[in-house]
């Protein structure tokens, strides 16, 4: 057996990359779903409110680590130094702002990001499906955790 016998065949759907990459993007945004929805269900479980904000916390962390390889490959100041601004204030606001307030706060931020990787030219080379698909991620996590500040505000009236 060759080392080329392991690894799947290009044509293969599954291991092409937009297909690969959707996949991958849809199934990360189903913590964010089952997470709210767990919380509305159970909301004086502190567990599924904790993890729907850790969940939240290193999303965005991957996205802003992401934005460092491609600044600095493109060679673009503004998005590196912004990175570094957004993840300090989530990880401050992950650990000194009730988690409620955590939920909004996170759930700006992904639209907030989502809005700027569409206007600046750092992401312009974006295929146009992976565009879409940060949009509707995006949109799904927010709510998500929209959702889940009204179920934790419920039961802290």
């Amino acid at each position: 057996m060759t080392k080329r016998d392991n690894i799947p065949h290009q044509s293969e759907s599954l291991w092409r990359i937009p297909v690969l990459t959707q996949a991958l993007g849809y199934s990360g945004v189903l913590p964010f779903i089952f997470l709210a929805m767990a919380i509305g269900l159970q909301p004086q479980q502190q567990l599924w409110q904790q993890l729907l904000a850790g969940y939240a916390l290193s999303i965005l962390c991957f996205l802003l680590g992401a934005w460092w390889a491609i600044a600095l490959l493109r060679r673009f100041r503004l998005p590196l130094l912004l990175s570094n601004l957004v993840v300090i204030v989530a990880v401050f606001s992950f650990v000194l702002v009730p988690t409620g307030y955590f939920y909004l706060i996170a759930a700006t931020m992904f639209i907030v990001l989502t809005v700027f990787e569409r206007r600046h030219p750092q992401f312009s080379r974006q295929p146009a499906y992976y565009a879409l698909m940060r949009v509707r991620l995006s949109v799904i996590a927010a709510t998500s955790l929209v959702a889940g500040f009204v179920f934790v505000a419920i039961v802290n009236g």
